[in-house]
């Protein structure tokens, strides 16, 4: 039996390698279109490779419960059988000890080759049908040699829209949506925003923690706290990067960021302070002392109120160039609990292409894993 994984990202990967482990006398067929695969795994994390996160779960209940059966404890159990250790930081995020995303994806590509998995590079899928119980698939080469494949199981992994740079640029839904699978409205997401603000730019490269809320049209939508990373174009951090799906689905609205840059104090104790020192650089260093002292003036009162309410138009995101992952996807509704599709027999999909979102410190590439895994499981189950 055939089975037809079509890309090598990080839930292709896993997927072929698990197959490979489950039912070794199964062919597996990696089909990538970039020269080389897991490309947008090696910027994962910084290039450290955000594995995973001792605290992932997911709020689709679907997409959790299948978390739940190849979780966070399948995960790294998956990796330790391929000679991968891992470490775990204070906030829970899982790297593989080595701290190198390269390094993951070498153990990744060693492991497909030394299971036998046929891994084709620089070959584009143009169109994926049904005849006669098999799944045929067409390619065309950087080249451009046409070649047709035929495969009893068709796996879809071809990643979101974001980093079209990594080879992410959303060609997959059509291969689903021609199965009749709706494909979610998509957004970027896990993105940098854009503030015309010229406070950003004078403190380019500062960093703070601070509560920030996502304001659209007059209405705070969701709240988190972590770090802020002021820009020349606007806002980055954890914290921005997990609140900009809110901005980018009510883009063309009137959008802000509200920071309190100083949560743990309330606004009364931060107007005597001013008072009794005639400014803030005690509490927030100099940049941010000379902006709020510039937006509030002398205003003890003013600049209290400034620091624990200050609002940043966002005018929108930098795009799917700049996002981690998309917002959005095939509707996993739509797929059985193995993700296998409801509409086609034996046609699966796994990682960034269904529409399951987490937020940053290693809860996307959780799900990547975890789906693959799923997927592997299922089919191999089938051969037996």
């Amino acid at each position: 039996m055939v089975c037809a994984i079509l890309g090598a990202g990080a839930a292709g990967l896993v997927c072929a390698i698990r197959l490979k482990q489950l039912a070794p006398q199964i062919q597996v067929i990696l089909l990538e279109k970039e020269p080389s695969p897991g490309r947008k795994l090696l910027a994962t994390g910084n290039g450290r490779c955000n594995l995973s996160n001792q605290h992932a779960q997911f709020a689709d209940e679907a997409a959790q419960a299948i978390f739940e059966k190849n979780g966070v404890t399948s995960i790294l159990a998956f990796f330790n059988s391929l000679g991968l250790e891992t470490v775990t930081d204070a906030e829970g995020r899982i790297y593989p000890m080595a701290m190198q995303a390269a390094a993951v994806l070498q153990i990744l590509t060693e492991a497909a080759k030394r299971l036998g998995v046929t891994l084709v590079t620089g070959t584009c899928v143009k169109t994926i049908r049904k005849e006669s119980g098999r799944f045929q698939i067409t390619t065309e080469s950087d080249n451009a040699e046409v070649k047709k494949w035929a495969a009893d199981f068709a796996v879809v992994c071809c990643g979101g829209k974001a980093q079209k740079n990594l080879g992410s640029d959303g060609s997959g839904y059509a291969l689903l949506k021609a199965f009749g699978h709706r494909i979610t409205p998509l957004c970027p997401a896990l993105v940098q925003l854009k503030s015309p603000n010229k406070s950003c730019r004078a403190l380019k490269g500062q960093r703070r923690k601070c509560l920030v809320s996502a304001e659209c049209s007059g209405k705070v939508l969701k709240c988190e706290y972590g770090e802020v990373l002021f820009t020349d174009y606007g806002l980055s951090g954890i914290v921005i990067m997990d609140l900009s799906a809110v901005f980018a689905r009510h883009s063309g609205e009137e959008n802000a960021v509200v920071i309190d840059l100083l949560p743990e104090m309330p606004e009364a104790r931060i107007a005597r302070h001013f008072k009794e020192f005639g400014s803030l650089v005690g509490l927030l260093g100099v940049q941010l002392d000379r902006v709020m002292q510039k937006c509030g003036g002398q205003n003890a009162e003013k600049v209290a109120h400034i620091c624990k309410n200050w609002r940043l138009p966002v005018t929108g995101t930098l795009g799917f160039d700049h996002a981690q992952i998309t917002m959005g996807g095939a509707d996993l509704c739509a797929f059985h609990h193995g993700l296998e599709s409801k509409y086609e027999k034996n046609l699966f999909a796994a990682g960034e292409i269904l529409n399951v979102q987490g937020p940053c410190g290693g809860f996307n590439l959780s799900w990547a894993f975890s789906s693959a895994l799923t997927v592997a499981e299922e089919i191999a189950g089938r051969t037996k």
